[in-house]
């Protein structure tokens, strides 16, 4: 389930989203994420010129699940860039 606020959070665009299930880039695993509720709130602005930049993003409810296999290999391996250092960015 969703709902999308606009005129109401102007300049932001907020969603509200029920039952989300986020997985990894294996999706034979067990999902990253379950939560009953996420409340994400987003620059329209950024969005008008292809960017997302989040505003807030809220969770309710959730489960997180983080594994590391065997070979040090993560879930979240993919999820945030790195710079040419191996530093977040």
């Amino acid at each position: 389930d969703a709902d999308l606020a606009f005129w109401a959070t102007f300049p932001q665009v907020s969603l509200r989203l029920e039952g989300v299930t986020l997985t990894g880039r294996d999706t034979t695993q067990q999902p990253l994420l379950h939560a009953q509720r996420m409340y994400v709130s987003v620059d329209l602005m950024a969005l008008l010129r292809k960017q997302v930049r989040f505003q807030s993003v809220h969770i309710n409810e959730a489960e997180l699940f983080i594994w590391r296999g065997s070979n040090g290999v993560t879930n979240l391996q993919g999820l945030i860039k790195r710079d040419s250092s191996g530093e977040p960015n």
